[in-house]
């Protein structure tokens, strides 16, 4: 049974958790958060490691012992922990050498989730941002009706039916869409329900902790810095499973709120409202795709510096983040980096590993981002100094 999403090695570390940030220029149809690995160069160099027998010994038990968990916790019948079960399944086998196809109960946990009533809000969102192919009956535009219907005053609903209308070649219902969801007064975070949901499902399972040898090479495989915990290995595979989760709407919306395509003072308005609570997520992509888009649609001149200022400070800690997590550094991941990635978001995650290597989380006045796509939208006009540097 395999488990390549925890298997991944140093290379896709970074991919991990800084792949997903490329996409913050996005332009294509609706994007996936997953980030392309060399999965055959990570066997490699895992298989060289001289307790690879060891750590694939620990990992066979280790993923006995997270299916019989799922399987339990999906008996009970709550619709979180069946979507939670169908989800994380596919991680743990993803191998080719599990359980045959026929015999994966995923389609199944999923079916029984949605059809639950009343129906759940996060199994409905997820229905709608997109179908598995093992998902029998699985019905987007019926989850996404029923959001529509119970949720209208929140964006992130809002926003799926933006994507929607788009695929359906709806213009004139994505720009109502739009405007619903800028003048929306709530919004829901189901990316950070997912998260916690993945932590609270992978939690408890009955293995065996890896012995040192096991967990020295899982902390060199995945550059933790430190030896691995059986709570590093549950976090490797949820952000893995996070990660891969769909996100609707951000190449379609990034398409509508361009500059040249938002002329339209009504729409233009619109974008500018849902760019600028995009740019205060937690999570980074979102966080990125708001404030470089805002910083675009502020033009030139003194009104777009607090847009670029922002930009920046997140650019920042993108940037001294990824050298820490590189291992680049030669400091250890915090313990809990792994579970606040998942319950907070990237961006407090980031700003807790900083801090807590003594790392400011605000940049230096007249600091740039690296990045020569940042840094040209960052420095169109002068950089406003930090407040503080320190954390």
């Amino acid at each position: 049974m395999g488990t390549d999403f925890a298997a991944r090695g140093p290379a896709g570390r970074i991919a991990l958790f800084f792949g997903i940030a490329g996409l913050w220029l996005a332009v294509a149809p609706p994007v996936s958060a997953q980030s392309p690995v060399d999965r055959a160069a990570a066997k490699s160099a895992a298989a060289t490691d001289p307790a690879h027998d060891a750590v694939l010994a620990w990992r066979a038990a280790y993923t006995r012992a997270l299916e019989a968990h799922l399987r339990e916790r999906a008996t009970d019948g709550d619709t979180r922990e069946l979507l939670a079960a169908a989800l994380l399944w596919p991680a743990i086998d993803d191998g080719g050498d599990g359980d045959p196809a026929g015999a994966r109960p995923t389609g199944e946990w999923f079916h029984t989730a949605a059809t639950a009533r009343p129906r759940d809000p996060l199994v409905a969102w997820r229905e709608a941002a997109g179908c598995r192919p093992d998902w029998a009956g699985c019905d987007a535009e019926g989850a996404l009706a029923y959001l529509l219907e119970s949720a209208p005053d929140d964006m992130t609903v809002q926003l799926l039916a933006v994507d929607a209308a788009q695929r359906r070649g709806d213009a004139a219902a994505a720009t109502a869409h739009l405007h619903a969801a800028a003048q929306a007064p709530h919004r829901s975070m189901p990316l950070l329900d997912l998260g916690r949901l993945f932590v609270a499902s992978t939690a408890g399972v009955q293995a065996p902790p890896p012995d040192a040898q096991v967990a020295a090479a899982l902390g060199r495989q995945y550059q933790l810095g430190r030896p691995a915990t059986l709570a590093d290995h549950a976090g490797i595979l949820a952000v893995g499973v996070w990660v891969a989760q769909p996100l609707p709407a951000y190449g379609v919306l990034s398409r509508m709120c361009e500059a040249e395509a938002a002329a339209p003072s009504a729409q233009r308005d619109d974008c500018v409202r849902v760019m600028e609570r995009l740019a205060d997520s937690p999570v980074l992509i979102e966080a990125l795709i708001g404030a470089a888009r805002s910083v675009r649609l502020a033009g030139q001149g003194e009104a777009a510096v607090p847009a670029r200022e922002r930009l920046r400070r997140i650019a920042w800690l993108q940037e001294q983040a990824q050298r820490l997590l590189s291992g680049a550094a030669g400091t250890p991941l915090p313990p809990d980096y792994l579970q606040r990635f998942l319950e907070q978001g990237e961006l407090p995650a980031l700003q807790m590993a900083l801090q807590a290597n003594g790392i400011a989380i605000a940049p230096p006045s007249g600091w740039l981002p690296g990045d020569p796509r940042l840094r040209d939208l960052v420095s169109r006009n002068p950089v406003a100094p930090s407040p503080a540097t320190g954390g």
